[in-house]
């Protein structure tokens, strides 16, 4: 908490130069141009997508190529833009899949920041030439992203280390992008099309999710209070942190040696089994019992070990569900196993973060009702996460009703694990794993009353 406060203190200074206020002025004018002028030559040409299709030299849906059109934006944007559009990747709340499906590729890593910036941003952050820190540092980082690259470095102990380092100039770029994009929204808000989506404030949501992976010091504190929930379990790891080494720009962790991403392994179905349940079980463990949960287990950041054991990185993205939420959760998947279809839909109205005007809560619960009856009967191995969360999602878009965040982020954190358990042990029982955790909550609330 008081990181947090002094994050907010920080970003709160005055800033009285004259001069520099009409440069920002200036820098954010010339952003805000080449945002229209780009968005405006996108539309043009998803319109000339559009107009081929309808002839017929395309064979794409009109959501796809939506989908292809949003990617190649954001990917010209740079890294606002870029890390929005892997946000929407993963939001099948807010858009179908055939939209979210090109988006996928904005997870991969993007081109790293020249090499040369590095050692002034270790000496800013830590004011230490970095050959003072570091006894060997490569210069070819080992992955990259739109906010930070990761590089392999070793301390004088000998011990080795990766080193975060956030990309230079990027938190100026990502502010002023926001205050742009938030200026935006305003505007489309006013047409009468756009009056029932609450475009400001998801573009606030956005915004909030964007800010909090930019402070890594956020970043350590989440790392800490994840080595503190699985500390007693050996088969989940976290990178440990080199404390002195830490800071706002720059976050220095162990190396962890031998990670190969999952769909590289070649392992056979036993050897994945072990590993995807260690994980399902973690991730029950931060959504029923412990209300903090890592939102971004992609298999850039979620790695599988010999023995059951997984590997978790980067702890930039999480949501945190309140002592209620974590019960109104675990009762809401206790009642779509007891086919309690009227339960359901109270908690999801419960907990939404927004409805719109013509929102019609009977025609909503009984479309709730439908949902879980169909579902309730459907045995355990048939269950799928991805098919049902759609649903709900789908239910909830038709009938004007938007999930709370933290709720949602709890779904679809179950829904990127489950795209990754479909490829190596289709068979996994979401449904028989989660029992004890749901048993675990429930009971945990009985006793406090």
């Amino acid at each position: 908490m008081a990181i947090q406060q002094q994050v907010v203190a920080e970003k709160n200074v005055p800033r009285f130069s004259i001069a520099g206020n009409f440069f920002s002025l200036g820098q954010m004018s010339f952003r805000f141009l080449e945002i229209v002028v780009r968005l405006f030559f996108n539309m043009l040409g998803l319109m000339w997508q559009m107009l081929l299709n309808q002839l017929g030299k395309r064979r794409y849906s009109p959501q796809t190529l939506l989908g292809q059109s949003l990617a190649m934006l954001c990917d010209s944007l740079g890294a606002t833009f870029i890390k929005i559009g892997q946000i929407l990747s993963t939001r099948c709340d807010l858009l179908p899949q055939e939209v979210i499906q090109p988006l996928i590729r904005l997870q991969d890593c993007t081109e790293p920041f020249a090499f040369h910036f590095v050692p002034a941003l270790i000496k800013a952050e830590f004011g230490r030439p970095m050959t003072e820190i570091f006894a060997e540092f490569q210069e070819e980082p080992v992955s990259s992203a739109s906010v930070a690259s990761v590089y392999q470095a070793s301390l004088y102990n000998g011990k080795k280390v990766a080193v975060k380092i956030r990309r230079p100039d990027v938190v100026r770029r990502v502010r002023n992008d926001l205050r742009i994009m938030r200026l935006l929204a305003r505007c489309l808000a006013w047409l009468p099309m756009m009056r029932l989506v609450p475009v400001v404030d998801m573009i606030n949501e956005f915004g909030r999710i964007i800010e909090q992976q930019l402070d890594f010091r956020l970043e350590a504190m989440n790392n800490r209070i994840f080595q503190e929930h699985f500390g007693h379990n050996h088969q989940v790891q976290l990178p440990l942190l080199i404390e002195e080494y830490c800071g706002e720009a720059i976050l220095t962790m162990e190396f962890l040696d031998g990670l190969v991403r999952s769909d590289e392994l070649g392992w056979g179905e036993i050897e994945y089994q072990e590993s995807l349940i260690t994980g399902l079980r973690a991730l029950y463990s931060m959504i029923f019992l412990n209300g903090f949960i890592h939102c971004d287990m992609h298999p850039g950041n979620f790695y599988f070990r010999k023995g059951g054991c997984v590997v978790i990185l980067d702890t930039g993205f999480v949501a945190m569900l309140s002592h209620d939420d974590r019960y109104k959760f675990s009762k809401f998947f206790f009642d779509i196993a007891t086919n309690a279809g009227k339960d359901c839909a109270r908690i999801l109205y419960e907990t939404a973060s927004y409805e719109t005007a013509n929102f019609n809560r009977d025609t909503f619960d009984q479309a709730v009702i439908e949902l879980i009856a169909r579902n309730a009967g459907s045995n355990a191995a048939d269950f799928q996460v991805a098919t049902f969360a759609s649903q709900i999602f789908d239910v909830q878009r038709r009938y004007g009703l938007r999930g709370s965040t933290s709720f949602t982020m709890a779904i679809l954190s179950l829904l990127v694990f489950e795209g990754i358990a479909k490829q190596f042990y289709p068979h996994l029982d979401f449904q028989g794993e989660a029992r004890p955790f749901l048993l675990q909550a429930l009971l945990q609330k009985a006793a406090s009353g």
